[in-house]
């Protein structure tokens, strides 16, 4: 009977009537040289990537110092403020990437004192308890970056909010270039790690947050109360991007339902969505812009 089966496989084959078998599947190489390992680069960026001119801007009669960023020549002027904790560099991807879309000057501006959501005022005490207190490298602060998922904006804004642990030097002056600390991808996961160098610096310096939020927290609540309002109060047209239509407190809800001012949901961001994605931001606000004939296109 067996012998039936394969004379009759073997006649359908010749006649074309049966598929032909697939070849067998080639095994990839395993050695070092063939095996081509997809990396991640967690090497800093240097701001001028992205902005013109960097200036510190010092305040008559005290040590304090203010560094401010600018791109673009000529248009109006946006004046970008970031969030607790981060620095002017937070704006950079979104700062490229909307000078190309529209004659604008942009100056981002160091303001770390200043702070966070009020309806998250409960929770900042775990999010800052939860963060490391120290990084042995820069490298390895970028790798960390909790609150920003967009790797290349990690690379440039990270470093400007650390400081070397025993000054107060401001590390994003110093990046020119850095030797890249990279991540291997699952297929790398099962290598021995027992020489990897990923997380520790050449030598014994660390890194700290240049502001110490803690510090801050008797100001938390008088930075946000009232801000809605205050908001509401502006005059000339108005936009709010925000990651969540939970976002919104009552003030506001009642005031888009009333038409006073513009929203725009986006998606797949946190509460960083400048730099999570800051070419959605970019064009919400080139759309603004040119809706209320605040701008002209590039074009």
């Amino acid at each position: 009977m067996e012998d039936l089966r394969k004379k009759a496989l073997g006649s359908a084959a010749a006649a074309g009537l049966l598929p032909p078998r697939p070849k067998p599947r080639e095994q990839p190489s395993t050695s070092t040289g063939d095996v081509k390992k997809r990396r991640r680069d967690y090497s800093p960026i240097p701001w001028n990537n992205y902005f013109d001119q960097s200036k510190d801007i010092a305040i008559p009669d005290s040590q304090n110092v203010f560094r401010t960023y600018m791109i673009g020549t000529s248009g109006p002027v946006l004046y970008f403020l970031h969030g607790a904790g981060h620095s002017a560099l937070s704006w950079a991807l979104l700062a490229k990437s909307l000078v190309r879309m529209c004659k604008v000057r942009i100056v981002a501006v160091d303001l770390r004192g200043h702070g966070t959501a009020l309806d998250a005022l409960s929770a900042m005490k775990n999010v800052l308890r939860n963060r490391p207190l120290y990084f042995s490298s820069i490298e390895y602060a970028i790798e960390w970056s909790g609150q920003t998922h967009n790797l290349e904006s990690a690379r440039v804004s990270v470093p400007a909010q650390l400081k070397v642990s025993t000054d107060n030097r401001n590390i994003a002056t110093e990046i020119s270039q850095s030797t890249a600390i990279v991540e291997e991808e699952e297929e790398a996961d099962q290598e021995d790690k027992t020489g990897s160098t990923s997380h520790q610096s050449k030598d014994t310096v660390q890194y700290t947050w240049a502001i110490d939020l803690f510090k801050t927290e008797c100001y938390w609540r008088e930075w946000f109360e009232g801000l809605s309002s205050n908001f509401l109060a502006c005059p000339g047209p108005k936009l709010l991007l925000l990651a969540g239509v939970d976002r919104l407190d009552k003030n506001l809800t009642i005031a888009h339902m009333q038409g006073k001012f513009q929203m725009q949901v986006l998606s797949q961001c946190g509460h960083l969505m400048q730099e999570d994605v800051p070419d959605k931001v970019a064009n919400a606000l080139f759309n603004f812009l040119s809706r209320n004939k605040i701008v002209k296109s590039m074009n």
